[in-house]
């Protein structure tokens, strides 16, 4: 039965991580034709074109898409409190506050996640194989971020550290602002 649950908890998780990359691909206006958005988009329209035809239209956000991803981030949310006795099914209505919020910090932590791992990509790809085909996929995610801490530290000769210090940022508000949320939210169970 723990198999079961472990199966679906790392399909549900890698939908939920399809989606949030579809979130912030469009948001950050990245290109689709590379596989990596194709695929992404193809995973993931199966449930947000239903959604799209309810939710209002934006230029910059599909609400679609990040509903789809904060839907399955409440289901693996239950699904792992089931999974570890926090509460029987019937008990859903107490922990809602619990589930709700936790689901908001999971689609938040993901989302760094992944611009993390961007950043990661685009450090490596720029020292290796600048023109590598996933180059203005991870630019696109990065750029935004990396802009302003360029700014604050241009490049010494060859060496860009800005990607280090963007990590480092991203790290800090994983492990501080969202692990502080994380634990006021734990106190509403």
């Amino acid at each position: 039965m723990r198999s079961l649950e472990t199966i679906i908890e790392i399909a549900l998780t890698l939908l939920t991580i399809m989606a949030v990359l579809r979130f912030l691909m469009i948001y950050f206006s990245a290109p689709w034709r590379h596989p990596i958005g194709q695929w992404c988009y193809k995973l993931t329209e199966f449930a947000v074109n239903p959604l799209k035809k309810i939710l209002p239209k934006s230029t910059k956000f599909e609400y679609a898409t990040l509903l789809w991803a904060y839907l399955l981030d409440i289901l693996l949310v239950l699904l792992n409190m089931a999974a570890f006795g926090q509460i029987h099914f019937t008990q859903f209505v107490y922990a809602l506050p619990f589930v709700i919020f936790m689901a908001m910090i999971a689609v938040l932590k993901q989302m760094i996640y992944i611009l993390m791992i961007s950043v990661f990509v685009y450090a490596i790809l720029s020292w290796i194989s600048p023109t590598n085909e996933l180059m203005p996929l991870a630019r696109s995610l990065t750029y935004p971020f990396l802009g302003p801490v360029r700014k604050i530290l241009p490049p010494i000769g060859q060496l860009d550290l800005s990607p280090v210090v963007l990590m480092v940022i991203y790290q800090l508000i994983v492990t501080i602002i969202i692990g502080a949320l994380e634990m006021l939210v734990e106190q509403l169970l």
